[in-house]
This record gives structure tokens, sequence and C-alpha cells, in this order.
């Protein structure tokens, strides 16, 4: 089982800041360099990489860029998918409209067959995070014999109390959510939702954002700067920060 330290949390920021890309005339040039294969449909982008050093099958999921992205946002009704479990209908409606779920989903299998030994990790930002618990979850019924991991941050809430006892009942389910703890982005959607998985707070020694909740704290440099400061619970992990290194990731054709 992975267990959640610095240089894992840093390692996986990074690969969600480097999926915002801005398009541009050489993004599908440098999105190569950290992805196998990067899928961009429905304002929805995700990556999906291998890290061979440490044995882990990445997808990685970037948060909203665009208004377009915001009709997603703020869809917040519920959806029932079963028993009164439901979930943001925006983030499904991003997921699966235009078959991204089963795209992915192949494609992390065809992945699993080249590398059955090595784990798989859902990160994203803000709603990026949000779409990756929901993939996450869903995975675990895909795949009943493989452990999800979910490394989120800053992500807002994606479903109700029935949705969080079922999600924390799964056993090969983990999910760490990484918050700042002012990030205003994450106290949304108010009622009738709530978190799921381990909750890792990082805090800022700056008076105003130890007191308000801000938007400052949801952008992903405050994420990185909180995540290394010494007062992190990230450092009583077993491992220290450290900058990822780009031959830690290499095309599965490698």
């Amino acid at each position: 089982m992975i267990q959640i330290c610095t240089q894992f949390a840093l390692d996986m920021l990074y690969l969600t800041s480097r999926i915002y890309l801005i398009q541009s005339s050489n993004t599908d040039d440098l999105l190569k360099e950290y992805f196998v294969t990067v899928i961009d449909d429905n304002n929805l982008r995700v990556g999906i990489t291998v890290n061979h050093t440490d044995k882990r099958i990445c997808v990685v999921f970037r948060g909203s860029c665009n208004l377009n992205s915001w009709y997603y946002n703020l869809n917040s009704n519920a959806l029932d998918i079963r028993n009164g479990i439901c979930l943001h209908n925006g983030f499904c409606n991003q997921l699966f409209e235009t078959n991204l779920y089963f795209r992915i989903c192949n494609l992390i299998r065809s992945t699993i067959r080249d590398f059955p030994e090595y784990d798989i990790v859902i990160s994203g930002h803000s709603s990026g995070g949000a779409i990756g618990t929901i993939l996450g979850y869903l995975l675990s019924f895909e795949l009943p014999e493989q452990h999800i991991y979910i490394i989120s941050f800053g992500s807002p809430r994606v479903g109700n109390y029935e949705f969080k006892k079922d999600f924390e009942s799964r056993t090969n389910l983990t999910h760490y959510r990484i918050v700042n703890t002012n990030d205003i982005i994450a106290q949304f959607p108010i009622y009738n939702y709530t978190h799921v998985g381990t909750d890792i707070y990082l805090h800022s020694d700056s008076y105003i954002h130890n007191y308000f909740f801000t938007h400052w704290d949801h952008y992903q440099y405050a994420y990185y700067m909180n995540a290394i400061s010494l007062n992190t619970p990230l450092n009583n992990c077993i491992c220290k920060p450290s900058h990822i290194s780009n031959a830690d990731f290499h095309d599965i054709k490698n």
C-alpha cells in the first residue's frame, strides 16, 4: 500500500500543474514530455503516464480553465446513481457525456496488461480532483483486483453522505484529500454534500490566510508553498520534499 509523503504529493502536484498548459502551437509537444496519452474533450483534459521508477500508472485531470467548465461546476444538482448514493451532476456529465469515462477505462486496462504490478494513482486539482474522485470510485468496481489511489488538491465536494459511506467502505480504494486550510473552493457545494477520504490540511503562516477563506489559497502555487513548509503534516512522513525528475516519467513504448 502506498503511504502518502511529501515527495509523493509534490510529484502528483507537479503533474497536475503540467496538465494545465495553455493551448498553443507547441502544447502537444510539451504535454508529450510528461504524458503518454492526453485527451481533450468536453472542456476536460486528462493525461495518462507511467512512472517506471515508482511503478505507478498516473491519471491526471486538469481543473477548470474557462467559462464552459463553470457550466458543469455550477450544475450541482444531485444525481442518484443507485440506492440514494448521489453525485454532483455536472462533474458526472463532464465525465460521461462523450464517453470519456469508457475511453479512460480502456486506456487504463491496456496499460495494466503491460504493467500488472503497477499501482493506479488518480490526481487532479480543483474540479480535476473532483472528477478524479468520481473516476476512482467507479474504477474500484470496474477493477476489483486493483487498488486505486486518489490524490486530490483543493477538490470541491462530489457526493452526499450515502456516497461517503459507500466510498469509504471500498477496500480497494484510498483517497488522500490535500487541501489548504482556507481554500474557499474546497468548501463547495455546501448543502447535502460531504468530503470523502483522508483529509490532509496544509497551513499558511500568513495571518490573513489563517483567518479568512480566500481564492488565493486555491492556486497551485499556494499548495506547493504550503506543502514544503516546515509545519505541514506531510513533513512528518517518511520522505522529504524533492523536485520531480522528467526521467522518472517514460513513454510506455520505451
